[in-house]
This record gives structure tokens, C-alpha cells and sequence, in this order.
């Protein structure tokens, strides 16, 4: 099984505000899809909702997307971003 990404793996500016967001918020998201296809629980896809929803315009989202193809999560990331439309 694959570790879940650590702030070294995202680092940007290390100590800054954004970096520090980046890390949760992302990191949530990837282990919330992780947890997701492992017990399939709805309420991970819930929480992603609910990050996405308060946080429409995520940073570094275009790294945290290669976090996701790089996992494997590609398949769930598109049914979460399908069901929000």
C-alpha cells in the first residue's frame, strides 16, 4: 500500500501560508480518496464535497491532480467531480 503524501512530497515555500493549506486541503482530499476506494464509505466523498465546496478555487490543484493520477485515484477523482455538477 502506498504511503500518503507528506509536506516534504508538496513542499513549495517552506513555511508559508500557502504551503501549509496546500498540505491539508490537498493532502485531505488524496487520503480521503484513498480511505474512499479502500472501504468505500460515502462520507469520504461527503468530506471532498465539503472541502471543494468552501474552497472552490484550491490551490496547486493541478499538482494535487497528478498526486492523484500518480495514486492510482484518477476513476474516483472523476465520479467525485462528477457528482458535484
Amino acid at each position: 500500500m502506498m504511503k500518503t503524501p507528506t509536506k516534504m512530497d508538496f513542499a513549495r515555500v517552506e513555511g508559508s501560508r500557502q504551503t501549509r493549506e496546500f498540505d491539508f486541503l490537498n493532502s485531505s482530499i488524496i487520503g480521503k480518496l484513498e480511505f474512499y476506494r479502500i472501504d468505500g464509505s460515502d462520507k469520504h466523498i461527503r468530506d471532498i464535497h465539503a472541502i471543494l465546496w468552501n474552497k472552490p478555487n484550491l490551490e496547486y490543484r493541478e499538482d494535487m491532480e497528478q498526486w492523484i493520477v500518480k495514486r492510482g485515484l484518477a476513476d474516483v477523482w472523476a465520479n467525485v467531480l462528477k457528482e458535484m455538477t
